[in-house]
């Protein structure tokens, strides 16, 4: 179980000085309920009671540790889960719903099964309810040597709702439903008043995997050079030969949707589209995103009896003509379908196994384009298993004079490597997707207006912090459009970054362990800043500076702006900057602004001199009126001197 997880994690890279200053966090907590537990105590004995709860608590655990939650306290029969602490995830709204929908799929056998030795339990079973909510904490310590816990409204809610909900279901805040309605069908349940809580709040259950979207797709924009690609490609398997399309680019840029334009291309033209996806959830699981794609083609269902998921693998590999004696047991073991009669059973070595597993997907796939041509998506292979990978590259290297294009994506920080000869490498091509240009961002957003006009002003704001990024566009719009309302979007001087990225950007300044200090300390000094002034104002050694530093730019989250001696740096985007100064606690900021207002004043004369203002800024936020008030004057009477009468 999860009881040690908060100290474990620390061990492993989160800094030392964070685990006490505490942190603000933007995150989503869960508790889950059983029902009634009083009225269970008095129908049977304590110790079965124990034993019931006991066991209700290891199921939650058991999902929690699945998906990569924190248990954070276990207050009687209930438990009280952190999605986002203490490392956030891109998904950790996601990963929290189906933790608590998993939670009570799995209620019912627990049961039964508990039911063998309490017989109480088969008359009136085991129910659970479940509250959820996103929101932003504060992180501390409740004296010396604690383990941080998650304070502020947010957790009273989550309380709160699980009192709404009904045995056996899944209940959120809207601002949860926000986050995951492209991802679960949501049913709405109506506005509550509930105790504590000043608002009334609008209450939604969580019925199962699905979704949709209140609001216009994003236009597609920008990306009509790579499309044209992508369709090159096509025509190229059309004339027989195999084509591999590498498709890189930073989290957000756009790789899916450029695939799912191709394959909107592609509809009513002869083909067959396959795709699977990696996952942070599965790196180590075999064959995991092979395993999805070929449940899809052999149409095995949850609920099919094992007779049923025999029959449904033997059909779909008759008509391919494969020798079925050797195919079947091999992909028969890696979905898990019952070996069908007559069979002989795979070689008991793991490592046969695995090569014929190899060998049978590789003529499953090419048999299947001698029918028709097939485009082969493989996403987000920065997190692809070893299997998959070895998989992938035998799908390359044998297939020159097949109609398959493959497409495969991922981030910069993952390196592909396939051998071909040098006759072949005209099959391979490189495609690095750039951030959109400001009219590109500018369009986008009047194109998800849906006939909603944007103030120009708006429009500039959205553009200039989404950096080019087409997810970060789609979101800045939206959270308007959600809110009804240009505010919420913020000022260059508190800005606030909407929940939708607060995870996926959160969870890359997670990844930076110690480096992570040293961002926040970046954040505090601007988007821009300089080496020498961070080194003044990091009190770190140089080298653990420059080891942070180098941690920031592999990262992806900052670059260079020019080289030495003043050694100028950038955050890559406005809202990673954000992101780690919204993390610093409100009295962390204020003490590390004064630190930087007293170095800029003390060691850096002559910019103070020339930037009166930026003195001023930092003794502002850090609460020091007296000071900026003085420096405020000699940037107006600087104004003044350059005639800057506006």
């Amino acid at each position: 179980m999860r009881c040690g997880r908060l100290l474990a994690a620390r061990e492993e890279g989160a800094p030392e000085r964070r685990a006490s200053a505490g942190e603000r966090r933007t995150i989503t907590s869960i508790f889950c309920d059983l029902v009634d537990s009083t009225g269970l105590s008095q129908r049977i004995d304590a110790e079965d009671l124990g034993e019931a709860i006991g066991g209700f608590h290891e199921l939650c655990a058991r999902w929690i540790t699945s998906h990569d939650g924190t248990l954070a306290q276990y207050l009687g029969d209930g438990v009280l889960v952190y999605f986002g602490y203490p490392e956030a995830h891109e998904d950790d709204p996601v990963r929290a719903v189906q933790m608590a929908l998993d939670v009570l799929a799995d209620v019912p056998a627990l049961s039964e099964q508990l039911a063998r030795g309490i017989p109480a339990l088969a008359r009136r079973p085991l129910q659970v309810r479940v509250g959820i909510h996103t929101g932003e904490v504060v992180l501390g310590a409740l004296g010396e040597g604690r383990d941080l816990i998650a304070m502020g409204e947010p957790i009273h809610l989550t309380a709160r709702l699980q009192n709404e909900a009904e045995p056996d279901t899944v209940v959120m805040s809207e601002e949860t439903a926000r986050l995951v309605e492209r991802r679960f069908e949501l049913e709405p349940v109506g506005t509550r008043s509930l105790k504590g809580i000043r608002d009334p709040v609008p209450i939604f259950r969580a019925l199962a995997p699905g979704g949709g979207d209140r609001f216009p797709a994003a236009p597609f924009v920008g990306r009509e050079q790579e499309l044209s690609l992508l369709l090159d490609q096509w025509g190229q398997i059309l004339e027989g030969s195999g084509q591999v399309v590498l498709l890189a680019g930073e989290a957000g840029i756009g790789k899916s949707r450029l695939v799912r334009e191709l394959r909107s291309r592609l509809e009513g033209q002869p083909h067959l589209w396959l795709e699977g996806r990696c996952s942070p959830y599965y790196e180590a699981s075999a064959f995991h995103p092979v395993v999805g794609v070929l449940r899809a083609q052999v149409e095995l269902e949850d609920e099919d009896p094992p007779a049923e998921r025999s029959a449904k693998l033997e059909r779909a590999l008759e008509s391919t003509g494969l020798p079925l004696r050797e195919v079947i047991p091999a992909i028969a073991n890696l979905l898990s379908v019952p070996m069908p009669e007559g069979y002989p059973e795979p070689p008991p070595n793991p490592e046969q196994q695995r090569q014929k597993i190899l060998e049978s997907l590789s003529a499953w796939l090419f048999r299947v384009a001698e029918d028709e041509p097939v485009v082969l998506v493989i996403e987000d292979l920065h997190w692809i298993d070893p299997s998959t990978l070895e998989l992938i590259d035998r799908f390359v290297s044998q297939g020159s004079d097949k109609p398959v294009l493959l497409i495969l994506t991922f981030r910069p920080s993952f390196e592909p490597h396939f051998e071909l000869p040098p006759t072949e490498l005209s099959r391979l091509r490189h495609l690095s997707l750039n951030p959109l240009t400001r009219q590109q961002m500018a369009e986008m957003v009047e194109g998800m207006g849906g006939g909603r006009s944007f103030a120009p002003a708006l429009v500039t704001r959205i553009v200039s912090r989404a950096d080019g990024v087409p997810l970060f566009v789609e979101e800045l719009t939206r959270a308007v459009l959600e809110s009804d309302s240009e505010a919420g979007l913020g000022t260059d001087s508190g800005s606030t970054v909407p929940n939708t990225l607060q995870s996926s950007l959160t969870s890359r300044l997670d990844r930076l362990g110690r480096a992570k200090e040293l961002a926040q300390l970046a954040a505090v000094l601007g988007r821009e800043f300089s080496l020498e002034l961070l080194r003044v104002v990091a009190e770190m050694p140089e080298d653990a500076l420059q080891e942070a530093v180098d941690a920031l730019q592999r990262a992806g989250l900052v670059y260079p702006t020019s080289g030495p001696p003043s050694a100028e740096f950038a955050f890559k985007h406005a809202l990673i900057r954000d992101t780690a100064y919204d993390t610093l606690l409100r009295s962390e900021r204020r003490r590390l602004h004064r630190r930087v207002a007293r170095a800029l004043a003390q060691e850096f004369p002559d910019r103070a001199a020339a930037e009166p203002e930026l003195v001023a800024r930092h003794f502002d936020e850090s609460e020091l009126g007296e000071e900026a008030v003085v420096w405020y004057q000699e940037a107006a009477e600087l104004a003044a001197l350059r005639s800057a009468n506006a």
